[in-house]
């Protein structure tokens, strides 16, 4: 048998390899270096300060991150690993090793920059060719938060849980005083008035619960969760109810994400008129055709998308999607004739939208939506595995939303490229794109 030599791992070599040359052409992690080196990033640069040690470079950390969450990899330890141990994130890094604590403080700081990145990663592909404006599906879907149900408390047990703190409290202080010779062994030579850290944490906790108890009654909440206030209650897949947010998404026909945001409401219906001046914020071309389901549809929004905004919205009401469902159960034929003459004695824009979707060629573009939006939710939630947040409060589970969106959109400009060039037979460049 003749095989191949085993190699010899001391032996040096004469010409030094480049972490390069073990990059494939044609893998996404080229497509995100060259884009975010594209982009502009002095909104987190700024916020550095020029004292003390050099700090990792923002676009580098950026472009770790935008890959781990493209991949499904998400816990700053496991990047960090990833970041000494994966060829492809050493490409990304060239070659340094951010700690965990570092990726963490990024993602929690710039949780608001990441919105200007993405207006900027949405552009591109507006320019790239890969999806069209003006066509926009829109849906919720609920992610988990970081936070257990048995956290959520009504006022009557915060109330109860600070009285229990303040007796914990009252007892430490007690026992402190009467032990000065514990005290001399607790703290040496140290003053013996500093507070030790058991009570240090048990004032720190009274003080989130005066906090909790304050946002409870100022907006006028039945329940609060201690652990992460922003987060409510909400309905996820088979009845599960737990505390989770409500992230919004809109895309184009293409599964282009044009607009997202994260909300504490666990219904559509106030999202609507936001996520149509995010849309137009974003893309800087207003929105001509909206597709919704029924959780959006009110008369407000009725009147705002038709009348204010004119926009050919396809959004049926709870009244015809019960309709319609009850004539699917039973069998019988859809009795559009019925609404349509209903819809013509109400004089409303939602009978407006009615009568249209009482049409079969509107219905089924209205019903196109579910091969658009859902799509986007089940990559991230299913083939991503995202269905909770690591972080907390909005404000950075938003920053964390937007991060996904991002990497979920790098990949759809990752996918149109490999096609361009595979047709074109160019290099591995997005130089061919930039000038479109």
């Amino acid at each position: 048998m003749r095989f191949l030599p085993q190699t010899n791992r001391d032996q040096a070599m004469l010409l030094p390899p480049s972490i390069n040359d073990f990059v494939e052409d044609g893998h996404i992690v080229r497509t995100i270096d060259e884009i975010v080196e594209q982009l502009d990033t002095k909104a987190i640069e700024t916020q550095y300060s020029e004292l003390g040690r050099p700090a990792f470079h923002p676009k580098m950390l950026l472009k770790v991150l935008l890959y781990a969450y493209s991949s499904g990899l998400r816990t700053s330890r496991k990047i960090e690993d990833a970041c000494k141990s994966n060829l492809y994130y050493m490409y990304l890094s060239g070659m340094q090793a951010p700690d965990f604590w570092t990726i963490c403080l990024f993602r929690r700081k710039f949780a608001k920059e990441v919105e200007g990145i993405f207006c900027q990663v949405v552009r591109l592909c507006v320019e790239l060719g890969i999806t069209r404006l003006g066509r926009i599906s829109l849906d919720g879907s609920k992610l988990r938060a970081s936070a257990s149900a048995k956290k959520t408390k009504t006022k009557a047990e915060i109330q109860k849980l600070m009285s229990k703190v303040r007796e914990e409290i009252r007892t430490a202080l007690a026992e402190a005083d009467a032990a000065d010779e514990e005290e001399n062994r607790l703290y040496g030579d140290k003053r013996g008035d500093e507070l030790p850290k058991e009570l240090k944490q048990k004032e720190a906790r009274l003080k989130k619960l005066k906090e909790a108890l304050k946002r409870l009654r100022d907006e006028e909440r039945e329940k609060i969760n201690l652990t992460d206030a922003d987060a409510h209650f909400m309905q996820e897949r088979h009845g599960v109810i737990k505390p989770a947010y409500n992230c919004q998404a809109a895309v184009t026909p293409e599964q282009v994400i044009v607009a997202y945001d994260t909300v504490s409401e666990a219904t559509d219906i106030k999202q609507l008129k936001p996520m149509v001046e995010k849309i137009e914020e974003n893309t800087g071309r207003q929105v001509e055709e909206l597709k919704a389901d029924c959780g959006y549809a009110s008369e407000d929004n009725y009147i705002y998308a038709v009348e204010t905004k004119k926009i050919d919205i396809y959004m049926p009401d709870k009244s015809f999607v019960k309709e319609r469902k009850g004539c699917m159960k039973e069998g019988m034929p859809f009795p559009s004739e019925g609404f349509i003459i209903k819809s013509k004695t109400e004089n409303s824009p939602a009978a407006i939208v009615r009568e249209k979707l009482c049409i079969p060629e509107n219905y089924q573009k209205y019903k196109s939506r579910m091969y658009e939006i859902e799509p986007v939710f089940g990559h991230l939630k299913f083939n991503l595995g995202y269905r909770h947040f690591l972080l907390r409060s909005r404000r950075k589970v938003k920053g964390e939303f937007g991060l996904m969106c991002i990497a979920y959109n790098l990949m759809k400009i990752w996918k149109a490229m490999t096609r361009e060039l595979g047709k074109n037979g160019k290099g591995n460049t997005l130089n061919w794109a930039w000038s479109v």
